[in-house]
């Protein structure tokens, strides 16, 4: 599904809820990667971060790579340090999908951003976690290991 990284047509219909909203976003293309840099507000802790997500031709654009800026949790995060906020094979109520547009993408890094500043505070992770073992790493630069187990 290469539309989206070369169609800009495809790029306008994804961007659609977001210009509606009035959401702030840069957008950068290149042929064979689509680039997304905004900021969000986490959700009850109220830092600003700033996000850059990527898609990339080669990976597939169903696939982005999302970072994010500021302190970071090791618990949900891609040996890249991308967020990990869903696996491939979650059912499609469980992740973002492509369609529903980068408004809907943004709110999914709103909630793993939320997740991750209460796993910092010490608190459980608030939201159902996919199966396998999310470790607690003493080499985490922010919780240290501390966060709580459900």
């Amino acid at each position: 599904m290469r539309g989206l990284v070369d169609d800009v047509a495809a790029q306008l219909r994804f961007e659609r809820d977001a210009r509606r909203q009035r959401f702030t976003y840069a957008r950068e293309c290149d042929g064979r990667r689509l680039r997304y840099r905004f900021p969000i507000d986490v959700p009850v802790h109220d830092h600003e971060r700033l996000v850059t997500v990527e898609f990339n031709v080669a990976r597939s654009p169903a696939r982005p790579v999302a970072h994010i800026e500021g302190p970071r949790c090791l618990r949900h995060r891609y040996a890249d340090d991308s967020l990990c906020m869903w696996l491939d094979t979650d059912p499609p109520g469980k992740r973002w999908l492509t369609e529903e547009g980068l408004l809907e993408l943004v709110r999914h890094v709103e909630v793993h951003a939320y997740c991750e500043a209460e796993c910092r505070a010490g608190h459980s992770w608030p939201k159902p976690e996919s199966p396998g073992r999310h470790l607690r790493s003493p080499a985490c630069p922010t919780c240290h290991g501390r966060c709580s187990r459900r």
